[in-house]
């Protein structure tokens, strides 16, 4: 069963990550149990963000971590950040990879 507030929590997270990545956005995914439409209450939405240039994943949780937090509090849910660049992403083939790209 997917959240009640799934396209919501998606917008909110989508205009946040474009306002502070803009250009270098090229994409959201939502993957996992949530995307499946298999979540349980307690579930967690697992998020790919794909960027333009090379990616510090530490450095990427950081800096969205002012709305990330509010958000999360917000409709009492954890969401869980990947953070690929377009050309690790292109050619990463791991079975995790895989399946989002299905």
């Amino acid at each position: 069963m997917k959240h009640p507030k799934l396209e919501e929590i998606m917008q909110e997270l989508c205009n946040n990550l474009l306002e502070t990545y803009q250009d270098q956005l090229i994409a959201v995914i939502l993957f996992g149990s949530q995307a499946r439409g298999d979540a349980t209450p307690d579930s967690d939405f697992d998020v790919l963000v794909i960027l333009k240039d090379l990616v510090q994943a530490t450095k990427e949780i950081e800096k969205i971590g002012f709305f990330l937090s509010p958000l999360c509090l917000k409709y009492s849910v954890v969401i869980s950040n990947l953070f690929y660049s377009l050309s690790r992403f292109e050619k990463e083939q791991t079975m995790l990879i895989q399946n989002i790209k299905k």
